[in-house]
């Protein structure tokens, strides 16, 4: 199997024949050079060749350095390193300036792991030949500094610009050294120089890197076509595609991957990935197991098999699975990850965070990991905490899963701006299918008093999905603030008769509606039914102000001091029962409980007006209680106070009002 590696090693044997004996010989005495002629010429057997060298050595010729040269070449093709190494010293001792030598030493010494001492050949090779490209190759290979490699490679090129294996080690060096685009020509030189099979592929991995997809895409077509039983071509081919999201082409390619070579097992564990990512769980067990019948030793083989079983709900394999992973290798985050949902999954909270913190120390770019830890956090009841990290996971990798999720903390804490930016990334992304985040958006524009901005979501919302009961309601409400009345009471009828989960809430809504219409039976039922389901302080102060509106000051109290009760922080409840405080003043006969109801009522014009000094109703309404206790209960002294008092209360909801408009 052909690998894309940068193994120097390989490299070096790999392009030994581009670099023949003529050319290592090249100024070489005519006579040697005859002699090697007839050696291969005449004997077929490499065997014989060497006797022959063994021979011309012992006859003490002037050449023997160059028969000894020539029988370690023999030697090195019978894989006789160490035979050859002694055949290339004795050669440099015959000719201490034969460059050639010291050049094919070093391919020798770099096979017995000596890597100084090739680089120490080479060095003497350009020393005495400095013109020597082939020997600035292999050194530039070897130098762990890449500024030095380059210069190695450059001074290669320029003494031979058609040396593909220096612009090939050169583009690694760029790459290395985070110079895409001087790689990229660098391959390109490559190809233009040499058409092989490999050097596409190569290309093509790089191309990919750089996110130029269709680039590469063609350079992985045409590897496959110079050399069509490479399964490694189909294999990076259908990893590309995968990524592309043709994942019908993907399977195509690693069926054929598989089919040229049944015994990789990285080939069924990445088909099995793509199969579950495909929808297609159960499909992928095979591969998977057969995967770990190949590799039983491959971590990510069971860490993949236990993400599909994931997916089929079978939670308790999935741990199993996670912990083999782990068991192979105690540092692989995504195993973590992995198990920490499998726990989660299981209601194990406690052991799932710990998990999803080992993953996080493992490898801080795990997003997956801060979102799972983000979900676990929620569901404890650390919003603060799973929105720092699903922040940091959208940080990591914007997806739409981790927008929503963020932005339906945010919804939950009335954030309604920052709610709205998350889901407009979410439908940006244009992931969404369902209309539930057309929703979500929706009511954050409602929230934010943008009525056209939410009935065109909530629009959207139905059209993807019209059984979503709750954007009926909704969408009645914007309908209802925009003076859409009959379309508004359409949408709440609908949303009531499909059970919509948030039923109570449009109960209130339509009721709200009905009381401006002045149906104030049928307004009266709709909050009835509203507090049945939801017993919401907002229904209870809407019943309480239309059982003011109907005289009925005690069931009035009744519900406004409920309301007051479930929620203390709202201007409005106070406002209202301020009213009635007032209405049972005037209805009373009683000169000290007139008293009390009207110092009642301003208590709660002034609690209202502490809790938002915008509210015009609290202004107005304590304006009315001043001028009417000018007639009842305002001591003598304080009449001139309470006219002031009353006066400058009426101008400042009236300047509040203007403000509105």
């Amino acid at each position: 199997m052909k690998q894309i590696h940068i193994v120097i090693e390989s490299l070096l044997l790999l392009f030994l024949s581009l670099f023949g004996q003529a050319l290592e010989a090249n100024g070489a005495k005519k006579s040697a050079i005859d002699y090697q002629k007839l050696a291969v010429e005449d004997l077929k057997k490499t065997k014989e060749a060497i006797e022959q060298y063994t021979k011309a050595i012992e006859s003490e010729s002037d050449s023997a350095y160059l028969y000894y040269y020539y029988r370690a070449d023999l030697k090195e093709r019978m894989l006789d390193r160490l035979g050859a190494l002694k055949d290339y010293d004795q050669s440099i001792k015959l000719n201490p300036s034969f460059a050639y030598a010291y050049n094919r030493r070093g391919l020798v010494r770099l096979g017995e792991r000596d890597t100084l001492g090739a680089i120490s050949d080479w060095d003497k090779a350009i020393d005495l030949k400095p013109d020597f490209a082939q020997a600035y190759v292999r050194r530039g290979a070897l130098l762990m500094d890449q500024e030095a490699a380059m210069k190695d490679f450059d001074k290669a090129i320029e003494l031979n610009p058609e040396n593909s294996v220096a612009y090939y080690n050169r583009s690694v060096v760029k790459l290395n050294m985070g110079d895409s685009l001087g790689a990229l020509k660098d391959c390109d030189k490559i190809i233009e120089l040499d058409h092989e099979d490999y050097y596409y592929c190569m290309r093509g991995s790089l191309k990919e890197d750089m996110h130029d997809f269709e680039g590469a895409l063609k350079d992985y077509d045409m590897a496959i076509k110079l050399e069509p039983d490479e399964a490694d071509y189909y294999y990076r081919r259908g990893s590309l595609k995968e990524d592309m999201h043709d994942f019908e082409g993907a399977l195509k390619d690693y069926d054929m991957a598989i089919k040229l070579e049944p015994d990789e097992a990285n080939y069924y564990c990445r088909r099995g990935i793509l199969k579950v990512s495909m929808d297609h769980p159960y499909r992928a067990l095979n591969d998977f197991y057969e995967a770990i019948q190949l590799d039983p030793s491959d971590p990510n083989t069971y860490c993949a098999l236990g993400n599909c079983m994931l997916k089929i709900y079978d939670y308790k394999q999935a741990l199993k699975d996670y912990e083999e992973a782990i068991a192979l290798k105690p540092d692989l985050a995504e195993a973590y990850t992995g198990r920490g949902l499998a726990k989660l999954e299981l209601k194990d909270t406690v052991g799932a965070l710990k998990d999803y913190d080992r993953a996080i120390e493992l490898d801080s770019s795990q997003a997956e990991a801060y979102f799972d830890r983000g979900i676990v956090k929620e569901a404890k009841g650390d919003t603060s905490g799973a929105l720092k990290d699903y922040s940091k996971a959208i940080e990591l990798d914007p997806t739409s899963d981790y927008y929503a999720a963020r932005g339906f903390i945010y919804l939950e804490r009335k954030n309604y701006e920052a709610g709205k930016n998350d889901f407009d990334q979410v439908i940006k992304l244009g992931t969404s299918s369902c209309g539930c985040d057309y929703y979500n958006r929706g009511l954050a524009k409602i929230n934010l008093k943008d009525m056209k901005g939410a009935l065109e979501d909530f629009d959207k919302a139905i059209e993807m999905d019209h059984k979503q009961a709750g954007a009926y309601g909704y969408r009645g409400k914007a309908k209802a603030e925009l003076g859409d009345t009959v379309g508004a009471i359409k949408d709440y009828d609908q949303a009531i008769k499909m059970k919509s989960p948030a039923k109570g809430l449009i109960y209130y809504y339509r009721g709200l509606l009905k009381a401006g219409q002045n149906d104030k039976q049928g307004a009266m039922k709709d909050y009835d039914k509203a507090i049945k389901i939801n017993s919401d302080e907002d229904a209870y102060h809407a019943r309480g102000k239309l059982w003011l509106e109907m005289g009925n000051l005690d069931k009035a109290m009744a519900d406004v001091n409920t309301a007051i009760e479930k929620n203390d922080k709202k201007d409005a409840f106070y406002v209202t029962r301020g009213e009635i405080y007032m209405e049972k003043g005037m209805e009373s006969s009683s000169a000290s409980e007139v008293e009390g109801m009207f110092a009642a009522a301003l208590s709660d014009f002034d609690r209202a007006l502490s809790i938002n000094d915008k509210n015009s109703d609290a202004y107005e309404h304590r304006a009315r209680c001043y001028r009417m206790g000018l007639k009842t209960v305002a001591p003598a002294e304080q009449v001139k106070e309470w006219e002031t008092k009353a006066e400058t209360d009426q101008q400042k909801a009236e300047s509040l009002k203007q403000q509105k408009k």
